[in-house]
This record gives C-alpha cells, structure tokens and sequence, in this order.
C-alpha cells in the first residue's frame, strides 16, 4: 500500500501487517463529513488487494468518541442543495461496504461515543472491542428523521429486535455491557485497555493463515446471506472444501495444520498453530 497523507483519516502499519485506521476529526467527535468519505474510499481501495496487510484496525482519534454518524451540517446541506450520498468512489456507502467486503479481518475500537452512522462503521467491522466508556445510541428520532442510510439495518442485523427497536424509537442511548449483551460488540474492556486488548487480538488474527481468514470471511457472510439453511452450508462447503486443497508457495495450508495436530505439536481447540513459524524455517530451509 503506497504510503499517503490524509486530512482525515490515519494510517499506520506496523511490522507484523497490522494497519490502523484512524478516522481523525476528534473535534468534532469524528463525524462523517464528505472529505472523510473520500479519504477512506482510496485508503479501503489500497488496503484491499495488500496482502502484506494481515489485519485491519478502525478506531477514532481522541479520548471521546469512535464515530458520531454523519455530520449534521452536511446533513442539512445534502437535504436542501442534494449532497450526492451515493456518488461512486467517494460516498460514505460506498466505504462501508469496502471495510465489510476487505478479504482481512477488520476489528473495530470502539472508544467512545458511536451515534447513528457510526453504527454502519461498527457493523462493517468483522469484531469489536469496545471501552466501559462507549456510548452507543441512534438519535435520529430525536430530531424528527429515522435512522436511514444503513444506520438503522446496522442494528436490526446484529442485535434481537426489541433492543434494536429501543435505540430505534426512543433515541435514548445504551452503555458498553448493554451493547456486549444484545450482540453490537464482542467484548468490553476498561477504557485505558482497550487498545492493548485490540492489539493482542489482532496478534492472534495474524498468525492464522491470510486465505483461511479470507474465506471465512466470505463463508460467514455468504452463508448468511443465503436463506435457505442447507445451500448455505452447501456454499460453506464448498469453499473449505478450496481452502483445503490450497497449497501457498510460503505454507500456511490446511493439510500443514492438520499434519501438526496428528504429529501432536499442537491442540487445536486450545492452541492456535503459529503458521508464520512455519513459512519462515520452510525458507530458511530453501537458502
């Protein structure tokens, strides 16, 4: 990924592939503004096809909040002079079904406030981690509109219905553990951890295999998205089935896996078979 400077938006990567993604207007509690939409557009376009990158972190600059949804100033100019949502490459929707459809696994940071279109941000993220202080809540209602643009169908999608109907109808705003118990998280931390705990997840996303991510990614989403149960597990099949037979020039395949459980160099359902140790004594090897 060519190295780039952005008004709004963060990049840092670090050595072992993680990259994050700073979304970097804290004064103004890192709303989604037209300039964010675009900057994020071309950083999803370069991470993508990156395979150097091995997992992705969202998070929002400053102490306070992740992402307070869509700025209102450019709501009322997109309402009255008709700000283009939908203009390709460059709208918010644009970038948040890029940051579902990355082939890496994408962790949200949730620290702090997460408001309407933030919700997009948090459910376009594969896991999320969020600080005791988060404060999640669709306001829209309070201003007379509804939560549309995706906000609303970011909630309906990962939380039971009455939870969702509650930040729906109501406008009022749930706290971290709320949002761990109806599904909008996976996990709450102590605010000064969370980045640590972050971190030490996305470590342990990175030593599984790059296509065994990838295709449980698409397996999860695909499968979901097919109604009928048994085609779903057909799809699933069928793309383990792929990875299965898989053989990188720089290992990590599934036969690898499955041979160092047999040879009992590792548990697999309580230990997690480092494949990078791996590759590397494998090219060490071929010098």
């Amino acid at each position: 990924m060519a190295k780039q400077t952005y008004e709004k938006v963060l990049v840092d990567v670090d050595k072992q592939g993680i990259a994050t993604v700073t979304l970097n207007d804290p004064e103004h509690r890192n709303c989604i503004t037209p300039t964010l939409s675009k900057e994020m557009n071309k950083v999803l376009d370069g991470i993508a096809p990156d395979r150097s990158i091995r997992v992705v972190i969202v998070r929002g600059a400053g102490e306070q909040s992740f992402c307070a949804g869509m700025s209102l100033k450019h709501f009322i100019e997109y309402r009255t002079h008709g700000w283009d949502l939908y203009n390709p490459g460059e709208s918010m929707m644009d970038w948040w079904g890029k940051l579902r459809r990355l082939p890496q696994p994408v962790i949200g940071a949730i620290n702090g406030y997460c408001i309407g279109g933030g919700f997009c941000v948090l459910d376009s993220c594969d896991l999320a981690i969020a600080s005791d202080r988060a404060i999640f809540s669709l306001s829209e209602i309070n201003f007379g509109s509804l939560p549309g643009g995706g906000a609303m169908r970011a909630a309906l999608d990962p939380m039971p219905i009455k939870p969702a109907m509650w930040l729906i109808l109501t406008g009022k705003p749930i706290d971290a553990q709320e949002a761990c118990r109806t599904g909008l998280v996976n996990k709450v931390v102590p605010h000064k951890q969370l980045m640590a705990e972050v971190q030490d997840l996305a470590e342990n996303l990175v030593t599984h295999p790059w296509q065994a991510l990838e295709f449980c990614k698409r397996a999860a989403y695909g499968s979901k998205a097919i109604p009928d149960r048994f085609l779903g597990i057909e799809y699933e099949t069928a793309l383990s089935h792929w990875v299965g037979h898989v053989r990188p020039p720089k290992g990590g395949s599934a036969q690898e896996g499955l041979e160092a459980f047999v040879a009992k160099r590792y548990k697999p359902g309580l230990q997690t078979y480092d494949f990078r140790k791996s590759a590397a004594a494998k090219n060490g090897k071929r010098k």
